[in-house]
């Protein structure tokens, strides 16, 4: 419960209709420790939670850069290619708030943003991961330029901060800031986020609401636990956060665990969405024409359908017939199939996959409720074995990405063009996000 006083959750109630709340946001927070070839797996267990928009720290993933893992979308920012993998930071979006997306930033390895349209008005999104404790000069600058990125959004947009803040805040209350929930220690990585907090008005979330002592800390390692994962909120979301959730049955072989923030956003009017570029589409197959047999099948019918219409008597109804002829001719030589739109990348996911993971999660849940050494070493085992088929099937789908390489070099090349291309840029924008600011 909101100790601050949280909006009645019964549906239809005149509290509910007089804020006129529209619809449901939910945010997360995860580090993964490292995301290597775990991204498929991790937007599996985002969509089972409903999660909208997640932030992932410690990804150590290199450079920045945009792509797809399903029907999600992932921004990333990380440390040069010439670095050691560290740190990294990552946005994973679902394709409803995708096409909400109006700005994105890379600010460097441990803050990245996101500004998304709402029904009434913006929502910036920043995520981050903060420097450990003892790291004085480190968090130094990064709250100084955390600090910069919350002074460019605009005070009429609804902001959001969440990440691992590595800070251990206490609960000791400031009035709308730092509530009573949280856990009894703090350090120095604390003081400075409370005081963080307390100058830009934000309230710290997780320290609002009542949970039992095995659903409340965020970290777990060697006997040692912590709160140290946070959403933060401005102003203008205060009253509007329902809920936070610590997921401990949630693996991905970290040891921190999923946190997940629902807020009930307003909303003044409706908007109907045009973005047909979500939608699939049907799509001739036109690659089918560099086989001589079926080329020269769509040639004669295209000269056949072409001969059966007399000479317009306009331009206009000229190019209609043309149109038509062509369309006619692909659909009797070539065919159509669906294309399915923003699903670039290395397609690992299968029910292989799926099992072993499913057996790795049950594992983790039987040793969380029974944390013995058989039912560890059983996990234990079972984690090894899902990270070994992953990575083989990892291997396996590169393989056949590098063979189509090896062969369109000695063909058209224009693959191999595309992937040379593509590999000398430190920005890896994979896929295109249009702003909707672009589509008015």
């Amino acid at each position: 419960m909101d100790i601050g006083g949280s909006l009645d959750k019964r549906p239809g109630t005149k509290k509910e209709k007089r804020l006129g709340i529209h619809e449901t946001l939910n945010v997360a927070a995860w580090n993964v420790r490292s995301i290597g070839n775990k991204e498929s797996e991790l937007v599996e267990e985002i969509k089972t939670k409903g999660i909208n928009i997640a932030v992932i720290s410690e990804t150590e993933k290199k450079l920045k850069g945009t792509k797809m893992i399903g029907n999600y979308t992932m921004l990333y920012s990380g440390v040069s290619q010439e670095t050691r993998a560290q740190s990294g930071v990552a946005l994973i979006i679902d394709h409803k708030w995708t096409s909400r997306i109006t700005d994105y930033s890379f600010v460097n390895d441990r803050i990245i943003s996101v500004r998304l349209k709402t029904n009434r008005g913006h929502i910036t999104v920043i995520g981050v991961y903060a420097p450990e404790e003892g790291r004085e000069e480190e968090t130094r600058r990064f709250y100084k330029q955390l600090q910069k990125e919350v002074d460019k959004y605009s005070k009429s947009d609804s902001l959001i901060i969440s990440g691992d803040l590595n800070a251990r805040v206490g609960n000791q209350p400031i009035p709308n800031v730092v509530g009573t929930f949280g856990e009894d220690g703090i350090n120095r990585n604390g003081q400075t986020l409370r005081e963080f907090a307390s100058f830009n008005d934000f309230k710290i979330a997780n320290t609002f609401f009542r949970k039992k002592e095995i659903h409340k800390y965020t970290w777990s390692a060697r006997g040692f636990k912590s709160i140290i994962d946070y959403v933060i909120v401005n102003r203008r979301l205060k009253n509007l956060v329902q809920d936070i959730k610590i997921f401990r049955g949630s693996d991905i072989g970290s040891d921190h665990f999923l946190v997940t923030c629902r807020i009930n956003l307003l909303s003044r009017w409706k908007q109907q969405s045009n973005n047909s570029r979500l939608t699939n589409e049907l799509v001739y197959k036109i690659y089918l024409l560099q086989e001589e047999s079926i080329r020269s099948l769509y040639q004669q019918r295209l000269a056949k359908t072409l001969s059966e219409y007399p000479m317009a008597s306009t331009i206009d109804k000229e190019w209609e017939n043309i149109k038509t002829a062509i369309k006619k001719a692909a659909n009797e030589a070539i065919g159509t199939k669906t294309k399915y739109r923003r699903k670039k990348g290395l397609r690992i996911w299968n029910e292989e996959i799926r099992n072993v993971i499913a057996n790795k999660r049950t594992a983790y849940q039987i040793y969380l409720q029974n944390p013995s050494e058989e039912n560890f070493e059983t996990y234990k085992i079972r984690r090894n074995i899902a990270k070994t088929i992953v990575s083989k099937t990892h291997k396996e789908s590169w393989d056949r990405f590098i063979s189509r390489i090896e062969t369109d070099i000695f063909g058209e090349q224009s693959m191999a063009y595309k992937v040379l291309k593509h590999l000398n840029r430190t920005n890896k924008d994979t896929i295109e996000i249009s702003n909707i600011e672009d589509q008015k």
